[in-house]
């Protein structure tokens, strides 16, 4: 199980990573368990929040797994 879910992880990074997308400054994670870093001065005027949101209602992302850190200055 665990080889399997690091393999679905890269998977899905790297797909990320072909998106080429300026909105996404980095990308990393272990197994199922992922980290984007959006830069919201390139995001017309979005909050990396509205991303999350949009996400969770695609089921990219569920309820409780959800947890948002917002730094200032990154």
């Amino acid at each position: 199980m665990v080889e399997r879910a690091e393999k679905l992880g890269q998977k899905f990074r790297d797909g990320l990573r072909d998106l080429q997308n300026p909105m996404i400054a980095t990308i990393r994670g272990k197994g199922l368990l992922n980290a984007i870093v959006v830069d919201e001065s390139k995001t017309g005027g979005h909050l990396a929040w509205d991303l999350c949101m949009l996400m969770k209602t695609k089921g990219l992302l569920v309820g409780r797994a959800l947890k948002i850190a917002h730094l200032k200055g990154e």
